[in-house]
């Protein structure tokens, strides 16, 4: 019978026991690890929520400030102020005069050889405010003033400004007319050629639901009117989601009015006297926080004063 070497009697197997606390060494180890990876994993999720909430904020404490600093209070730019939304009247372009009758405004072209007289971010169209400042028959400036104007149509016209003095042979594009709404008074004759004109367009920011309903989202919405019959185009989401709509400091839109010496304003009819909008916007998560189970929230508030009060 073959006998086995010294080294071959030597080899041993692994136990039952040895291998029963291999494994429980190893599911120990394994199942630290996971709960690290998994922890690590909600953090990085709520992290990038946190992020979202601060970019939607971000979106709407970028865009307000710039529209409401432009608007004119006294001028009548504000049209409606509510605690959860604001319309008025944002400015998008300018021009000069270069030709007038009592129901047409000529302005020049947006493509001059030299420089720009007319130039706007978006066409004007009916619907648009036309201020046109009135020199008045003063030599000073107590009679000047901005005469609003409804743009009945905005057409290109070849003959525009044909005649006016900052235009070169060189300019052959069709200029503009604007014709102004029936409802309104003829230009003035004090309107002078070269006068500025600054278009304005009736639009509304506030916190509205896409989809109405229980436990639907609120967002921060955009809207502009697109006629004279005062009809707005379907609201744009510009942030959100925000906290649901309530009559109070939680709602997540809100808009606070103030006069130049920090008294509130509650309605429209003190809307000239309006220096100061303050506005509050409160983000949240659309999903819970991957880490403590709880809505993830942040805020931000923004005071805006207004640059035409006078």
């Amino acid at each position: 019978m073959p006998r086995l070497s010294a080294r071959g009697r030597g080899r041993r197997g692994v136990t039952l026991v040895e291998l029963l606390v291999a494994i429980t060494i190893l599911a120990i180890v394994g199942g630290a690890v996971l709960s690290v990876l998994t922890q690590q994993q909600r953090f990085y999720r709520d992290a990038n929520e946190w992020i979202g909430l601060r970019r939607e904020l971000r979106n709407g404490a970028g865009m307000l400030p710039t529209e409401l600093r432009g608007i004119s209070s006294v001028g009548g730019d504000v049209t409606e102020m509510l605690d959860s939304a604001l319309y008025f009247n944002a400015n998008f372009g300018s021009a000069v005069v270069c030709a007038r009758a009592a129901r047409t405004i000529d302005i020049p072209p947006t493509n001059l050889t030299k420089h720009t007289l007319s130039s706007w971010y978006t066409q004007p169209h009916p619907g648009d405010i036309a201020y046109v400042f009135n020199d008045g028959d003063k030599a000073g400036s107590d009679d000047d003033k901005w005469d609003a104007f409804t743009i009945k149509t905005f057409e290109p016209n070849a003959t525009t400004c044909a005649q006016a003095a900052f235009l070169t042979a060189a300019d052959v594009s069709p200029g503009w007319r604007i014709t102004i709404d029936d409802a309104d008074p003829n230009v003035s004759a004090f309107v002078q050629t070269g006068a500025v004109i600054r278009f304005g367009r009736p639009v509304r920011y506030s916190l509205f639901q896409p989809t109405v309903g229980p436990g639907e989202p609120w967002y921060l919405g955009y809207a502009e009117q697109t006629d004279v019959a005062g009809v707005f185009t379907p609201t744009d989401v510009v942030g959100g989601p925000f906290e649901d709509y309530a009559e109070d400091a939680s709602s997540g839109v809100r808009f606070a009015y103030f006069n130049a010496v920090n008294v509130p304003l509650t309605n429209l009819a003190q809307a000239a006297s309006l220096a100061r909008v303050d506005v509050v916007l409160q983000a949240r998560s659309t999903a819970p926080s991957a880490l403590s189970g709880a809505t993830l929230s942040d805020s931000t508030v923004f005071r805006v004063a207004l640059r035409n009060r006078q």
